[in-house]
């Protein structure tokens, strides 16, 4: 009895120190080797939902941080899960593989290894393999996505419905600018301000309903900073009307949106713009 305790320690320590090493890492799909630090019970993504993840970035099993997104100034990374489709044929990439796997406050490192590559990322060219520390967040599914984009088109496809009325949509009001506005909700919290960081929710639509781009199916609003160059002038002044919980419906003419270039191939030259949106914070 005495020999076979000795031996079980013996073992436990050829099973860690192979475990070091990356031996007995398990493999994602895509056959990356990857191991767990944190399981928890829960659902895993799926193709159309959309994950909110930290992520830490170190080369060769080096413990210096190469990128920490907890470092950063900007929002959580969040990623769509993209279908096999999109995908075109090609395996995810190790992230990407990894976080199929991981339910919200499951935490797991992924290797990427280099030398299998025929050229290396800029910046790694003499590493041997980069390692992705990934603790997910959160998971939004398809099928609450899609139903909150339904919502917010209905509430657009009723305003373009009451634009083409001689009466117009109830209480739609016109800023000096030309812009119309329909103020559902004003928010009760912070003032938008030029200047202000905020986070807006949104849904655009050309004037026959067409939509071109939102938010709601990301499952994530766009931060900006109010009055930034870059931003249609239109979609400024309407966000500066509300408060933190706003919610409007704007009617942008071209002059205040793409003018005469448009921005093709979504967006006609001269052509007016619909847009929802929602404040969701202020800072």
């Amino acid at each position: 009895m005495k020999s076979l305790l000795l031996f079980i320690p013996a073992l436990l320590v050829l099973f860690m120190a192979c475990n070091k090493k990356g031996e007995n890492y398990a493999r994602t799909p895509a056959g990356y080797r990857y191991i767990m630090h944190l399981d928890n019970p829960g659902d895993t993504p799926q193709a159309g939902d959309v994950v909110s993840f930290h992520v830490t970035v170190r080369r060769d099993g080096s413990d210096s941080i190469y990128y920490n997104s907890r470092s950063q100034e900007s929002k959580i990374p969040t990623i769509p899960i993209p279908t096999a489709e999109e995908m075109q044929g090609e395996p995810f990439p190790p992230h990407l593989d990894l976080i199929m796997l991981l339910s919200p406050g499951d935490s797991a490192t992924v290797v990427w290894e280099l030398d299998t590559l025929p050229q290396k990322p800029m910046g790694f060219e003499d590493a041997k393999e980069i390692r992705y520390t990934i603790t997910v967040v959160s998971l939004k599914r398809k099928a609450d996505l899609e139903k909150n984009t339904d919502e917010v088109k209905a509430k657009v496809d009723e305003f373009i419905a009451a634009l083409g009325q001689t009466s117009g949509p109830a209480n739609l009001q016109t800023a000096t600018s030309g812009l119309k506005y329909l103020i559902l909700e004003q928010g009760t919290g912070p003032a938008t301000n030029p200047g202000s960081e905020v986070s807006v929710h949104y849904y655009g639509a050309l004037p026959d309903g067409t939509l071109f781009d939102t938010s709601f199916r990301r499952g994530e609003p766009l931060g900006f900073v109010l009055g930034e160059p870059g931003l249609i002038a239109g979609w400024t002044e309407g966000v500066d009307l509300l408060n933190q919980g706003g919610k409007a419906l704007l009617l942008i003419p071209s002059k205040l949106g793409y003018g005469d270039q448009g921005a093709p191939p979504v967006i006609p030259p001269n052509t007016d713009l619909v847009f929802y949106i929602e404040v969701v914070s202020v800072n």
